[in-house]
This record gives structure tokens, sequence and C-alpha cells, in this order.
């Protein structure tokens, strides 16, 4: 009986093999893309406010937009132009476009007189909206540099 049992797992192994076999010759030759090695993109840039500015989404240019985790930071630079439904013009969140939307996300304001100013000026739990609206940025978009603190 034992010299039975091995012949059963070695006519299953050889089985299953062939399955494996028959499987793979079936499946689409076609190799996947391979990951983007970011060769191709320009190296993160310093951008002022002045040059920060001219991409508001107008004119058929890039929107993006500078949002500083905490006070004495630098500013990331993110591209938003995915998202250009929002902020690109006549979009809700167009505010902040070109700009240091910082303290208006921290305020979690649309308000243009609070767009843009000192995050130092924010109460703990701003800071804290600040910091996840920085966070949700990281994930969805592209970095395309940095600014100064303000």
């Amino acid at each position: 009986m034992e010299g039975l049992g091995l012949w059963l797992l070695v006519g299953g192994g050889i089985a299953v093999l062939g399955a494996l076999r028959i499987m793979a010759s079936k499946t689409d030759p076609t190799p996947l893309p391979r990951p983007s090695s970011g060769a191709n993109k320009a190296p993160p840039r310093k951008f002022t406010a002045e040059e920060l500015a001219v991409y508001d989404g107008t004119k058929g240019r890039p929107i993006y937009i500078a949002v500083q985790p905490k006070p004495g930071t630098d500013a990331v630079v993110f591209d938003v132009t995915p998202a250009g439904d929002f902020y690109g013009p006549g979009g809700p969140y167009h505010v902040f476009a070109g700009k240091n939307a910082s303290h208006g996300l921290g305020k979690m304001s649309t308000d243009a007189a609070e767009a843009c100013g000192p995050i130092d000026e924010l109460s703990p739990a701003e800071r804290e909206h600040l910091f996840q609206w920085y966070e949700k940025y990281l994930q969805k978009y592209e970095i395309v540099g940095h600014m100064n603190a303000q």
C-alpha cells in the first residue's frame, strides 16, 4: 500500500505541472508596462511667490499650489492640474491656484482674504487640518518643487 501512495503522489505532481504548463501557454505574452523611472522628469525646483503665481491654470498653463506642512518648513509645490475642475478657473478651489494655500487650507476657507498668510497664526486644530491636507496632497499629486516658508 505504501508504494501505491508514492505513485499517486508522483502522478498528482505530474498532473499539476502539466496543468500549469497549459495555463502558462495560454497567457497573454504582452509584457506589462514598466513603472516610470522618472528619468524624463525635471528635478523639483525652488519657486518664488511670483514664479508660482504663473501656474494658476489660465491660458492652458498647469495648476500648482504650495502647502507648508508646519511652521518653519519649506512649502511643497504640488501639480494639481489633474484636478482642474476643482483648482482651475471657475472651480471652487481656484483661489488657491498659483499660491501658497497653507493658510486657507488650515482655516478650511476658500475666502480669498484667508487663502494666503502665515501659518504660525493658525490654531492647533487648524494646523492639524493643514497637515491632513498636506498628507492628502502627498498621496494624490506630483511634487514639482518647493518654496520658502512664509
